[in-house]
């Protein structure tokens, strides 16, 4: 590529725009389809990169050596995979902008070079623009039809199979954000809405932590691009076992 992303990166450029011209040089004029894939990205690269069973870090970055050498990438093994997408995405920051060093990057590490390789993989994967919402003058028309989709869920909810209910709910969720109704906490309201559905059937809520959140808005993004909500429910589900698994721990 021709573009020199140390220089830019070192004369102040946000890791959103970086990612940005990233992706703009790597489509090579094409438009960029999502969901993006960064193993692909790294394989067509020229950078091989494997999976190990780290205890401590999510990825590592060795620059090549020398001339005639290649830089290698290692993911985590033991992470879910949209965690090892972010990996390989966080890695290939590193190998841009830092490509005479080499890292290891720390589970929940909070360096500013870490988090600028972090917002650089949230930026390439799922940039903030490409969320789908509606326009603002059909959010009543929205919001009439949401709403009679969540009585006929209510109707509907006992003759359910708990695992189909919760998908429903799912479903319902993502609308809400795709209506985006609110100025401001929009994703505050939705969860807690989703909450308040899944209590109906006792089902414990879910709460996304910090190191979570990125996870899930990408599979928010996937399911606004791709009508796929199997990566969405995946992260439901998961939150609802291991919130599940804490409130049991507190109430023993």
């Amino acid at each position: 590529m021709a573009v020199d992303f140390e220089a830019l990166a070192n004369s102040g450029m946000s890791a959103d725009q970086l990612a940005n011209i990233f992706l703009q040089e790597y489509s090579a004029d094409k438009e960029v389809s999502y969901p993006i894939n960064p193993f692909q990205i790294l394989t067509n690269l020229g950078i091989p990169f494997v999976l190990r069973p780290f205890k401590k870090y999510e990825g590592i970055y060795i620059p090549a050596a020398g001339e005639g050498d290649f830089p290698i990438v290692g993911i985590n093994l033991n992470r879910p995979i949209m965690r090892q997408r972010y990996t390989a995405a966080h890695e290939l920051c590193h190998h841009l902008k830092d490509v005479r060093s080499g890292f290891m990057c720390a589970i929940n590490a909070k360096s500013e070079i870490e988090k600028y390789a972090e917002a650089f993989a949230s930026e390439l994967l799922m940039p903030t623009a490409e969320f789908e919402t509606v326009d603002y003058q059909k959010i009543p028309e929205e919001m009439y039809f949401l709403d009679k989709d969540i009585k006929k869920l209510m109707d509907e909810c006992d003759g359910l199979s708990l695992s189909e209910y919760i998908e429903r709910v799912i479903q319902i969720h993502h609308r809400m954000t795709v209506i985006h109704a609110f100025r401001d906490g929009n994703g505050r309201t939705t969860r807690a809405f989703a909450n308040m559905m899944l209590l109906k059937r006792h089902v414990s809520p879910v709460f996304f932590k910090n190191q979570e959140k990125n996870e899930y808005k990408e599979a928010l993004k996937i399911a606004d691009t791709t009508d796929s909500y199997e990566l969405l429910y995946e992260r439901f589900f998961k939150s609802i076992l291991n919130s599940f698994a804490e409130l049991s721990d507190f109430t023993m």
